[in-house]
């Protein structure tokens, strides 16, 4: 890559690896304003944007001061000047980090942000495959930095108001293209790539609830179950602090399932206490045996019709992981205690406790 222009962060130019600032902010502030514009233009516009005071007269001269100092730096043939118009030229604008963030923030409101990632996305290398999730992703990345860095102007001018403007926007514009890519990691089989990108990008925008929310899905899937309720309290407590705003309920059942699969893989990790099998007047009992206490308990769920599925229900589970701590917990199948399959009528307790 010969040269590139950025505009995301400290200005600057890129030439064969070295980074050399854009030496005046009115001149980096126009450079964003003709990305901003592949089409270019009028310069009697750029004119009266960067500059609120002065005459149409004054105006037209300090711009074409501004374009020399930008050419001195980028190059003569950096600025086309085309009739009324000014734009960046082609060769610029293919290796400017705001132009390709641009594009591929258009390509996904076209495509719709849950038609998934399928590429023709603007990469800003021609070497490598354009239009690829990676290419996009490293353009979110980039695009973390606001435009133009710390640059501030004191006066209000048009100019300043659209910078400010546009780093308002830039957020929302960067959370919908990253949606985009992750949507289309997950459908590809590539979850640990989606929330690299997710955990990456979090930290830009502390009240992103559903950012936050699909990253912490992602962790509970890969069984990190105490990152997951990390990231739920840190979510919470920013929008209690911010906008006295507590997360939504799914939030809230999702941090809880993570919380009994970690107290639960805290007992025994990943094992499950295995099923045992013994026959009883006919009636056939199944039932596990778990925990190190000295004394034991007997535990018959009444609305559990497998030793099985008391597994598949997080905050059960939980809560005889807590009582394995104590007791040795005997877990009797429902179907076991004069309610197999082949009664339909409930026994009363004097059957239940022979069986």
């Amino acid at each position: 890559m010969p040269h590139e222009l950025r505009l995301f962060g400290q200005p600057g130019i890129v030439r064969d690896g070295r980074f050399e600032a854009i030496r005046l902010k009115r001149c980096a502030l126009l450079l964003a304003l003709v990305a901003a514009e592949p089409r270019g233009m009028l310069k009697e516009t750029l004119a009266e944007r960067l500059w609120a005071e002065g005459t149409d007269a004054a105006r037209r001269s300090r711009l074409r001061r501004l374009v020399y100092e930008a050419r001195l730096q980028l190059g003569d043939s950096a600025v086309v000047e085309d009739g009324g118009l000014l734009r960046l030229a082609a060769e610029w604008l293919e290796q400017c980090d705001l132009d390709a963030f641009l594009a591929a923030h258009a390509a996904v409101v076209q495509r719709g942000e849950k038609g998934g990632y399928k590429g023709g996305y603007k990469s800003g290398n021609k070497s490598g495959d354009e239009g690829d999730a990676q290419a996009a992703a490293r353009i979110v990345a980039a695009a973390r930095q606001p435009l133009l860095g710390a640059l501030h102007f004191d006066e209000a001018s048009p100019a300043a108001a659209w910078l400010d403007y546009q780093r308002v926007a830039q957020s929302g514009m960067c959370r919908r293209l990253r949606n985009g890519i992750v949507s289309a990691w997950i459908e590809a089989g590539n979850p640990a790539q989606a929330l690299a990108l997710l955990l990456a990008d979090l930290p830009t925008d502390p009240l992103d609830e559903a950012g936050a929310e699909q990253a912490a899905a992602l962790l509970y899937r890969d069984g990190r179950f105490a990152e997951c309720m990390t990231l739920f309290q840190t979510l919470r407590r920013n929008l209690a602090d911010e906008l006295g705003l507590d997360a939504a309920p799914s939030f809230h059942r999702l941090a809880a399932e993570a919380a009994a699969r970690s107290t639960t893989a805290g007992v025994w990790g990943d094992m499950r206490p295995e099923t045992r099998y013994v026959c009883s007047e006919g009636v056939y009992l199944a039932y596990q045996v778990f925990g190190s206490g000295a004394r034991d308990l007997l535990f018959i769920p009444g609305f559990i019709s497998s030793v099985e599925m008391v597994w598949e229900l997080p905050q059960l589970s939980a809560f005889l992981a807590g009582l394995a701590r104590h007791f040795r917990i005997i877990l009797f199948d429902r179907r076991g205690v004069g309610l197999s399959d082949r009664v339909l009528h409930r026994h009363a307790g004097d059957r239940t406790v022979p069986d």
